[in-house]
């Protein structure tokens, strides 16, 4: 990839000064982060995909790059984390997007599709932890003692991803674990206490004309995280699909994860071209 196609910004929204990163050409694919992860960890795969795409990634409201304002300290709901990434595609001023949202980005991207459908294309939502559909479910599960944020955010990391944490790169490890103090801090208890209801979510992906795809690791017996995904997926009246490297499979599996998302973003262009 030429070096003229990728750059660096800042984009001054809600409040939030958001960091992106911008490469290649084509159509938009925006990747949303989720808990604990921000740019750097989708940096391989945004590249793998820049041949074919403008990808887009970003550090969320309060993360490593992307600064808060010291007069708006106001919680980080995900109807605020919505509004920012839709500021974010139209700052682009390319058209509609994919979006591929993982874990907490998950709803962020199907809030998206639902208030904002314009300026979608296709929602690729992988293993929301919308636990609250599976049976004696509740909210996201956390580690008790939060006083020290990098101890508990690679105890909760560790807990999530499972021997996936070990796979990663020392950087990439190290990036989700300084990643706590904003998780923790002003991420996750604004964004937990306003997750979407399951009724809410199963009216507006029922009601969408947005393509949506549903991606999860396999597994036998089926881990929580598959059995919400398939829940999303039975919603949106689609099927569930395949993907390894667990709860990041854009860092752990990034090569494997590019060609399932190529192959699946151009399944859909081309049935929509169809007569």
């Amino acid at each position: 990839m030429a070096a003229d196609h990728f750059r660096t910004g800042h984009l001054q929204t809600g409040g939030a000064r958001i960091y992106h990163e911008v490469r290649g050409s084509g159509p938009v694919l925006v990747f949303v982060p989720g808990g604990g992860v921000d740019a750097t960890h989708f940096e391989t795969i945004a590249s793998l995909l820049a041949d074919t795409y403008t990808t887009v990634t970003y550090d969320r409201r309060g993360y490593f790059r992307s600064s808060l304002s010291s007069d708006d300290r106001s919680p980080s709901t995900i109807s605020r984390h919505t509004n920012d990434l839709a500021a974010l595609i139209e700052s682009l001023g390319a058209g509609p997007a994919a979006v591929w949202g993982g874990s907490l980005g998950a709803f962020i991207a199907m809030d998206l599709l639902s208030r904002r459908p314009e300026l979608l294309t296709t929602a690729l939502v992988h293993e929301p932890p919308l636990f609250s559909v599976l049976e004696g479910g509740g909210p996201p599960p956390l580690p008790r003692d939060l006083s020290h944020p990098r101890a508990a955010m690679e105890e909760h990391a560790r807990q999530t991803l499972g021997d996936n944490f070990d796979r990663l790169t020392p950087q990439q490890r190290e990036r989700v674990i300084a990643n706590g103090e904003a998780f923790f801090g002003t991420d996750a208890p604004g964004v937990i206490a306003s997750l979407p209801t399951p009724g809410t979510l199963a009216s507006a992906l029922a009601s969408s004309t947005v393509t949506v795809h549903v991606l999860a690791c396999p597994g036998d017996p089926a881990p929580p995280l598959r059995r919400t995904s398939r829940w999303v997926a039975d919603q949106a009246g689609t099927t569930l699909i395949d993907l390894p490297g667990g709860h990041m499979p854009y860092a752990v599996e990034p090569e494997a994860t590019a060609q399932i998302l190529r192959n699946t973003i151009q399944h859909t262009t081309a049935t929509r071209s169809r007569p």
